[in-house]
């Protein structure tokens, strides 16, 4: 496994987890109506566009590497 082929692997699972996580809060936000549970939603969902942008970033810079 090449290293782009691990970085796209691993920015994947992580911007599922921060997703993941933010839906989870953004719910519990909505049912408990506690602000640092909104807090939390908003922090995961940036992490989540963050970690997509740094992915294109990567996958610009590695263009010539092969995924194997």
């Amino acid at each position: 496994m090449s290293l782009k082929a691990f970085h796209l692997f691993f920015i994947a699972t992580s911007v599922l987890l921060a997703v993941g996580l933010g839906i989870m809060t953004l719910q519990d936000f909505l049912e408990r109506h506690a602000m640092a549970q909104l807090g939390w939603s908003l922090l995961s969902f940036v992490a989540a566009l963050a970690l997509i942008l740094y992915a294109t970033r990567i996958l610009k810079k590695l263009k010539h590497v092969g995924f194997l």
